[in-house]
């Protein structure tokens, strides 16, 4: 699984106490784009949408002034004033198993050659196999 958080003083302390059991780090624009493009789904009441078109965002965020599925990445990328709407509709990602030698599988933070932890833009590598 992996999701979008926005960084705040709060989610950055909930990180801090599953940071053994998670690892993330700060998605390049392009990646961003090729996640929401390849396994993006977007919430409407009950149902899941598959984010196939632009119809679906302008059906969901349209009146945020989001109307295609670029706009939704510039939000992502930017942090922009509607993050938090475009937050809100987006579902969890289904990230598939990386390939064979991605992880380490050692419990150790991922500066001392583990998995876990903060691997800021090294996780667009990561990321692009689980697509």
């Amino acid at each position: 699984m992996g999701v979008f958080i926005k960084v705040t003083e709060s989610t950055t302390a909930m990180l801090h106490e599953v940071i053994p059991y998670v690892t993330y780090g700060i998605l390049s624009r392009d990646m961003i784009s090729a996640l929401i493009h390849k396994k993006g789904h977007m919430r409407k009441e009950a149902q899941v949408l598959p984010i196939s078109n632009n119809q679906v965002v302008e059906d969901l965020l349209g009146t945020q002034g989001i109307i295609c599925i670029e706009d939704i990445v510039h939000s992502l990328a930017s942090a922009d004033k509607s993050v938090d709407k475009v937050l809100g509709c987006l579902c969890p990602f289904k990230l598939s198993k990386p390939k064979e030698g991605a992880l380490k599988k050692n419990r150790q933070p991922f500066g001392k050659g583990g998995d876990w932890g903060n691997r800021r833009c090294e996780i667009n590598e990561l990321v692009k196999q689980m697509i």
